[in-house]
């Protein structure tokens, strides 16, 4: 006789929570500059420091280079 769930079953039941959550972020409305702020604010959240790092890290570049980008095609002169 089994009393309360098995690792499996933990494990689906919270990759469908996620699924869920993500498809009510992305419901909402969030641009590709947020859908990655968001990630990197959530790495930060992580128990797994090494995970943190290597996360928040990778995000950031993503953020910097999406940054540089977007100040090199403004069209605006700035004096």
């Amino acid at each position: 006789m089994q009393v309360g769930k098995s690792h499996a079953d933990q494990t689906a039941n919270e990759t469908v929570e996620s699924r869920e959550i993500t498809k009510k972020i992305m419901e909402f409305g969030v641009t590709q500059q947020q859908i990655l702020r968001i990630i990197y604010l959530l790495s930060l959240e992580s128990e797994d420091h090494q995970a943190m790092l290597e996360i928040s890290s990778s995000v950031k570049n993503y953020l910097e280079n999406l940054t540089e980008n977007a100040k090199t095609e403004s069209k605006i002169i700035v004096q």
